[in-house]
């Protein structure tokens, strides 16, 4: 019985092991599309290659936004689902490297400035590499300071337990990976292909290098009105969260004391998905990018 137990222990030690080696050094190889889009975004950084001018956003920008229809030296940066939460420290990242662009394109559609919008926090900036351990303690500072408990809960004593999550999340703990894990093995089955998402993502990203941080994600058929719903759609009303503001600030800022001009772009929304939206949203929407604009150094909103 008891070696029975100690080669139990022992093979349940290695499995654990070499999933921790696998998600510390290979995430493309199990995760979602988006990881290997931002990877790409992530090694453009690294390799100090952020352009002339870069484009940091959500998802619109990375599909809908084509650098080069733009200029020769655009580089879009963004994560999908991203708000300035993310987009700060993707700012402070780029501003390590000795070439700085000249400006940046600020872009989140009006739900990625809302308090709901906090989902892709853990499951892609942490899990993409984005997000340190040095980042998230200094988020979770930020938030206790807005009284914000979207993205850590409730503090608890000495805030241990938000700590210690951030410490394991952001050294690739293998438990916060089962969601990605389980897609993978679906998408297994469903092509019989053991690398499937392996092979898949490293087309993605050549093909985002290749597009200067643009890739597209697919098409849709043509959506009936009832149907053509987006995430503003879900709202019962608008407000901009305390938290995005000031981090939507905090990136004009630095980005400012970098002699480095801004550009907040007021997102296009499709009209049919518009048309469940609360009132006065994209109103208030805009009305809050041109008050950051006045309210801040070397900021202009362009508007399609």
């Amino acid at each position: 019985m008891r070696n029975y137990l100690l080669s139990f222990s022992l093979l349940f030690g290695a499995l654990f092991l070499g999933l921790w080696l696998v998600t510390s050094k290979y995430p493309t190889y199990f995760m979602d599309v988006d990881a290997a889009i931002f990877k790409a975004h992530l090694d453009y950084i690294k390799q100090c290659d952020t352009g002339d001018i870069a484009i940091i956003g959500d998802s619109t920008p990375i599909a809908g936004y084509l650098p080069a229809e733009i200029g020769p030296q655009v580089r879009s940066l963004s994560l999908g689902g991203s708000t300035p939460v993310e987009a700060y420290y993707i700012v402070e990242k780029m501003l390590a490297c000795q070439h700085k662009p000249k400006a940046v394109l600020l872009s989140f559609t009006p739900f990625k400035l809302n308090e709901r919008a906090v989902e892709i926090f853990w499951r892609r900036a942490v899990e993409f590499n984005l997000l340190s351990y040095p980042d998230l303690t200094d988020t979770l500072k930020v938030s206790r300071d807005f009284n914000d408990k979207w993205y850590f809960g409730e503090k608890s004593l000495f805030d241990l337990d938000a700590y210690l999550k951030s410490y394991l999340y952001s050294n690739k703990f293998p438990p916060y990976f089962m969601g990605s894990f389980i897609g993978y093995v679906k998408d297994s089955e469903k092509t019989g292909h053991l690398l499937w998402r392996k092979d898949f993502n490293q087309r993605f990203y050549t093909e985002t290098l290749a597009n200067n941080g643009q890739h597209f994600f697919g098409t849709l058929p043509a959506l009936k009105p009832d149907h053509a719903r987006d995430l503003e759609s879900e709202l019962n009303g608008y407000d901009v969260s305390r938290l995005k503001d000031f981090y939507l600030k905090r990136t004009i800022r630095l980005l400012a004391k970098n002699n480095i001009t801004t550009y907040l772009n007021s997102c296009p929304r499709n009209e049919l998905a518009a048309q469940h939206y609360p009132a006065n949203l994209l109103a208030h929407y805009k009305a809050y990018l041109h008050q950051v604009a006045a309210e801040e150094t070397d900021v202009t909103v362009v508007t399609p």
